[in-house]
Order: C-alpha cells, then structure tokens, then sequence
C-alpha cells in the first residue's frame, strides 16, 4: 500500500511539473526553407542537391531565471544528381539539441553543429557523406537566429 501511493506521489509531482514546463513554452524561431544549389567535389566534380529544412526552436523558462532552448531540425526531401553519371542521391536528417542559459548568461550566445547526412546513391556512383554545419545564434530572450551551411562533401568508398 505505501509503495502504491509513493508511485502515485511521484506520478502527481511529476504531472504538475509537466503541466507547468508546458505553460511557459513558446515557439521563437520556426523557419522552413527550400533550398537548390551545386556543389564541386574532387570524387565525383559536380553534384546538384535540392533539399528542404526545418528549422523550430522553444524557449522555456527555469524557476532560477534562466532559459531552455530546444532546437529541432529536419533535413528532407534530400535529393542530389550527378550529371556526369546520372546518379541519384536521396537522404534525410533530423536532429535535436538542448541548451541552457542561465539567468546571468550573456546574450548573445552562439552555438555551433556539425552533423553529418548520408546521400545514398541510386546508380553508379559512390556514397556520400556530407557534413552541414549550423550555427544558432540567441539575441535575447525570445530572440533567435539559424544560419546553416554545406560544409563539405565527401565520397565514402564502398
């Protein structure tokens, strides 16, 4: 019996606690972008890619003052072409991320991920690794800023 109402303590506490994460919860940055361009690669010359992102970032509040950033991201719609093959690339990313900034943090605060995207290829050409960096940038409280970029492209040996 002790231990049936300790889990429903627990189960309450916890309740209450989400209930209250979720009041103070706002969406500060939301973007979706459409994005073409080409890319030369020393393996393969030149490849055109065309891929969407999503970008969403949260900012809640702690009891202390300072501030919860969620930072959700997702690559999709990937596809890539060789034209010099006629190799077909597809792919998709998602990723998320969590920062603090705490009540007597300086603002801005800058943040920097690299993430890596598989393009598997649908033809003859090899399989590429491409790594994308992003860059979040936090002006103030309710105040953000993406700034994302194609850092390399690579080709993975089978």
């Amino acid at each position: 019996m002790v231990r049936n109402v300790s889990r429903l303590c627990l189960v309450a506490l916890f309740a209450a606690g989400s209930l209250h994460a979720a009041a103070d919860k706002e969406v500060i940055y939301a973007e979706t972008s459409h994005l073409v361009y080409s890319q030369t690669n020393p393996c393969i010359g030149t490849l055109d890619l065309d891929h969407w992102i999503r970008w969403r970032i949260t900012q809640m509040t702690d009891g202390s003052g300072g501030y919860h950033y969620n930072l959700h991201a997702n690559i999709f719609r990937f596809r890539g072409y060789d034209p010099d093959t006629g190799t077909e690339y597809s792919g998709g990313l998602a990723l998320n991320e969590a920062l603090h900034v705490a009540a007597n943090g300086m603002y801005p605060s800058e943040y920097v991920y690299v993430y890596n995207l598989a393009g598997l290829s649908h033809g003859p050409g090899p399989n590429l690794l491409m790594k994308m960096r992003f860059r979040v940038i936090v002006n103030a409280p309710g105040d953000a800023v993406v700034q994302y970029d194609l850092d390399s492209v690579t080709c993975i040996p089978d």
